[in-house]
């Protein structure tokens, strides 16, 4: 009966540790968006939407103003530049879509995710630009076509790690030729390289 005591109170301590081990080394997410809240447009609440250069109308949309044939598991609404579909024809256009400001500064290193669709052409460039608090630096930059649709993760920790303040910026530069369609965007800290407890042979 004792030896069974002592066994439970073990089953009971491994099992503790292995919960608080997955809390501990679990990842954290700052922001996520699929844009399901946006129309025509109008993006979700505290984006920005906007043009740099061009007319009025150069936007992102979230209506796939080209009816373009999206794979999955870009579903439902979407952000897209549609250059070919909505602009004027030799117009240039420099066109950004901004996320909130978000609190970066519960890690040091941050990840940034997303789905895309991008086709590129007459020198267009796709920019993903992260918000240090204080300045805009280019975290990369698109201008191959990308397979439909594409997975695209990237380390944004030399910018907005630890940073209270940061925010993320999609810039479509182009000359009213290609797209880009973006979804599923997320922004976390990653899993440790440390998994901690995975096994105990005995109590």
């Amino acid at each position: 009966m004792k030896n069974q005591l002592s066994s439970l109170k073990a089953l009971a301590l491994i099992t503790f540790l292995l919960s608080a081990t997955s809390t501990l080394f679990s990842q954290t997410y700052i922001l996520n968006e699929d844009f399901s809240s946006a129309s025509g447009t109008t993006p979700p609440a505290g984006w920005y939407n906007g043009v740099v250069v061009g007319e009025d109308f150069d936007l992102w949309h979230f209506d796939n103003p080209g009816d373009r044939v999206i794979n999955y598991p870009m579903i439902g609404t979407f952000a897209m530049f549609d250059s070919d579909s909505i602009s004027i024809e030799g117009g240039e256009e420099n066109v950004i879509l901004v996320t909130p400001s978000f609190d970066a500064s519960i890690s040091s290193e941050i990840l940034l995710s997303f789905d895309h669709y991008y086709t590129g052409a007459n020198g267009a460039i796709g920019s993903v630009k992260v918000y240090d608090g204080d300045v805009w630096h280019t975290a990369k930059t698109f201008t191959d076509t990308t397979p439909n649709s594409e997975k695209e993760i990237i380390d944004i920790s030399a910018y907005a790690g630890g940073e209270p303040n940061a925010q993320i910026s999609f810039t479509w530069e182009g000359d009213s030729v290609g797209f880009w369609a973006i979804d599923n965007i997320s922004i976390y800290t990653p899993l440790p390289t440390d998994a901690g407890i995975t096994k105990l042979d005995n109590p």
